[in-house]
């Protein structure tokens, strides 16, 4: 693969970063909360991914409110720590550069719960909120967001 050279002057720590949630995006949550562990399968296509953006020279980090200090220790682990142990078990650790409670600075953000802010700007995003509380389905000029949660 051809390692990437796109450049972020105002974040050049960000240069080479990929911010991707744990929850929805690597770790398949389907209970929710349920009792703080980390307890889904690898979400299909993960682990192949992150190899393959590891191999282009991407420094991947992983961030989750799971991971912040403030939670409870779940079976005496820091959510930080259950996240670790979780990506140790499923093979992925080696991909992964670091884990956060927050989103580190990045060239781009990989998240189940996000909205492309493209070119359709809050126009869109309103006539895509406005349908996804109605239930309306309409045909899209812009954005359009599709989910594994609306199937």
């Amino acid at each position: 693969m051809k390692e990437t050279n796109w450049k972020n002057p105002a974040y050049p720590e960000a240069d080479k970063t990929i911010a991707i949630d744990f929850d929805g995006v690597i770790h398949y949550n389907n209970k929710g909360f349920h009792d703080g562990t980390c307890y889904g399968d690898v979400f299909h296509g993960a682990k192949e991914s992150l190899k393959m953006l590891k191999g282009m020279g991407f420094k991947l980090v992983v961030y989750s409110a799971k991971a912040r200090s403030d939670r409870p220790l779940v079976n005496n682990k820091t959510g930080k720590e259950l996240i670790q142990s979780w990506l140790q078990e499923n093979g992925l650790s080696e991909y992964i550069d670091g884990v956060e409670s927050e989103k580190p600075s990045a060239f781009v953000y990989v998240d189940d719960k996000a909205f492309n802010f493209g070119p359709g700007g809050w126009r869109s995003f309103m006539r895509w909120v406005t349908d996804h509380v109605t239930g309306k389905k309409r045909k899209y000029k812009g954005h359009k967001r599709e989910s594994y949660r609306n199937k």
